[in-house]
């Protein structure tokens, strides 16, 4: 065959097999031998097969252990978060420009879930001390794990809040943002984790519209207060707001110190600090309640102020609800 002639072939073989020629360029950056040699015999061998027409049958060693292969999309990225359980030679590198979206980092107790979290946390202070990205770790417990990992990097100082200095106001105004619209997202965050169904939630925005109609500076506290005095006419109403109060009044029990605020922690600091907000012996529900009321807030803050876009959050929520993810 003429070399040109064959030049050409090999370039079209290449082209239509991505993969073989994406590992063989993996290998050669991680720089192990055994790998490099691995996928140079198996485009080899599969070009001289492509040429004899079988197009599949270039992978001799197709049927081995999986246990040899490289992870696709994970081997090359910013920083190592760990090694590859099967082939320890191979390292898992997470990449920050494809960090979007949920992150969900499931396994028992003991597994390295908070490891690999505080791996992530103290890799990106170290490695990127002047990244626009932002975190917020969401603990139930005091001195949570990732609170050493931060106290011991300067480049990652971070806000420590907690029922004592955490003044959250669910109420005030987003600057550019409908008031209905915030009053509706704080409705569906409480009515989700309080187990209300949708009819509970629309009687749970219509209350809060009235009373922030009369009471623009009121907190949550007040609120509880005033929907408890209030009388309905209506017995499906009646029963919304008994249900409703009662569980209120038992997340207030427990946290009520949090709300006792009239301003609060403005919503920019959330975006554009580094925090580790931690309420102590308090239950999921109450961490995905105050995670959700934080969150939402959050996010609603930046869409409508284009400025903070270039603020990239990573939010670690060590004890969450389904509804947190929601958001």
């Amino acid at each position: 065959m003429d070399p040109l002639e064959q030049e050409l072939l090999y370039q079209k073989y290449l082209e239509e097999n991505p993969d073989l020629v994406k590992n063989q360029k993996i290998s050669r950056l991680l720089g192990v031998t055994p790998l490099i040699k691995r996928f140079e015999h198996r485009i080899e061998y599969g070009f001289q097969d492509y040429l004899l027409g079988g197009l599949r049958t270039y992978l001799p060693s197709f049927n081995q252990a999986f246990n040899y292969e490289i992870p696709y999309d994970y081997t090359i990225g910013d920083f190592e978060i760990g090694r590859y359980a099967l082939n320890p030679a191979i390292p898992i590198k997470l990449n920050l420009t494809k960090l979007s979206g949920h992150m969900a980092i499931p396994g028992a107790t003991g597994t390295g879930k908070t490891n690999l979290n505080m791996i992530i946390l103290d890799s990106i202070q170290k490695l990127y001390p002047n990244t626009s990205l932002r975190f917020i770790v969401f603990a139930s417990k005091k001195g949570c794990e990732q609170r050493n990992n931060i106290i011991n990097n300067a480049a990652g100082s971070a806000f420590f809040l907690d029922k004592k200095n955490l003044a959250l106001n669910c109420f005030s105004p987003i600057p550019r943002v409908d008031y209905n619209l915030v009053v509706a997202d704080l409705a569906r965050v409480i009515s989700n984790e309080l187990g209300l169904m949708v009819g509970g939630q629309l009687y749970l925005q219509k209350n809060l519209i009235d009373f922030l109609s009369k009471y623009r500076d009121g907190n949550l506290l007040d609120f509880t207060e005033w929907l408890a005095a209030k009388k309905e006419s209506s017995f499906d109403y009646r029963g919304y707001r008994d249900r409703l109060v009662i569980r209120l009044e038992s997340v207030l029990y427990e946290i009520g110190e949090i709300f006792k605020c009239h301003k609060g922690i403005e919503d920019r600091t959330f975006v554009t600090e580094n925090l580790v907000i931690e309420i102590p012996c308090s239950s999921s529900f109450i961490m995905s309640l105050v995670s959700g009321i934080i969150l939402g807030r959050m996010f609603r803050f930046k869409a409508e102020n284009s400025e903070y876009l270039r603020y990239k959050n990573l939010i670690v929520l060590e004890d969450a609800q389904a509804s947190v993810m929601n958001q």
